[in-house]
């Protein structure tokens, strides 16, 4: 009786793992959030209550919600920012064509060769077997040039928008030229990559605010992130927006992978590497970025140099390293395929 019973030390709790449900129903990962009570965003901005492991994260409903928004209006509004450039709507079809002019043109022919060939065994034979551009030397101009967003643009318009257009011609919007569809691909992948990019900065900052305030940073320094109202077919302007999709593919390997094994590199928890979808979404993103431009290579090369660096420094385990280096090796591989084969 005179002695005190003590109590027992209570157990530690470890953190959740990524996809699993955290304190008051919430789940932490890279999918829609599923927050039962309380804020949509974990430890980020308007969440209410901090994440127990920093690295889990998820990215919240509203932000998944708002990509289509932010795709259509980007798309509006690099469209409307181009017709004021050039009077869009008062030219003619030839003179649309002159607005393209150095190496937009050039592109260009390749998207005018899938649209008016009169099969397209002849597209694709006009394209391997080209004496246009180095003549009199016979080339092959997809495994010398970057033009797969042409011929992936001429396909769409002449097997899907053209048809499309003439079975329903009230439902699907009216293009008076073919131009018009290669100018309205690109403004809709500019969307893509402004939605990207404020997917990654709520990934990144943890919360809705951060990607709002990387989206307006974005949008108030538009002259200097990008030059599409004035040059459309730029090789940089199809591939940006898969670039940005492979960086946030790549944040989200690292930060589930270090919160799988209890937060940071030197945790002594299991790891857990991505899954296979992960790995195939990665290999896409980065196979079509190499695709579209042909300088992408190089900035994937230093993103491989920083991912070793950070390795090297012991915040990135050597299971993820041969996992991501595995994705831009296989990426690279279905690169090769389909320009060199």
């Amino acid at each position: 009786m005179g002695a005190k019973q003590r109590k027992k030390p209570k157990a530690p709790v470890p953190p959740p793992r990524a996809g699993s449900p955290g304190p008051g129903g919430r789940a932490y990962g890279f999918g829609v959030a599923a927050s039962v009570g309380g804020g949509l965003d974990n430890g980020g901005g308007g969440g209410g209550g901090d994440c127990p492991d920093p690295d889990a994260y998820q990215i919240p409903v509203v932000a998944w919600a708002a990509v289509p928004v932010v795709v259509i209006v980007a798309a509006w509004y690099f469209n409307r920012l181009h017709d004021l450039v050039y009077g869009w709507p008062e030219l003619d079809a030839e003179s649309k064509e002159l607005t393209f002019y150095s190496e937009q043109s050039f592109y260009y022919y390749y998207f005018d060769v899938v649209v008016k060939a009169p099969s397209l065994g002849a597209a694709f034979g006009a394209m391997v077997r080209d004496t246009r551009w180095e003549s009199p030397d016979t080339i092959n101009a997809l495994q010398r040039f970057n033009i797969y967003p042409e011929v992936s643009a001429g396909l769409l318009y002449r097997y899907a928008y053209a048809p499309l257009a003439d079975a329903f011609p009230g439902a699907v919007p009216a293009l008076r030229d073919p131009i018009d569809f290669v100018c309205a691909t690109v403004f809709f992948l500019m969307g893509v990559q402004l939605a990207a990019f404020f997917l990654l900065c709520t990934y990144v900052g943890r919360g809705v605010v951060p990607g709002l305030v990387g989206l307006a940073g974005f949008v108030f320094n538009f002259g200097q992130s990008s030059r599409v109202h004035t040059n459309v077919a730029l090789r940089e302007s199809f591939a940006l927006p898969f670039l940005w999709m492979q960086v946030l593919v790549v944040v989200h390997c690292i930060r589930t992978s270090s919160s799988a094994a209890g937060g940071g590199s030197s945790g002594g928890g299991r790891r857990r590497l991505p899954s296979r979808g992960v790995f195939v979404l990665l290999v896409l993103c980065s196979a079509a970025y190499m695709l579209a431009w042909q300088f992408a290579p190089f900035s994937l090369l230093l993103q491989l140099g920083a991912l070793y660096a950070v390795f090297s420094l012991g915040y990135l385990s050597l299971p993820l390293l041969q996992f991501l280096f595995g994705a831009f090796i296989t990426a690279m591989l279905a690169t090769a395929t389909l320009m060199f084969l």
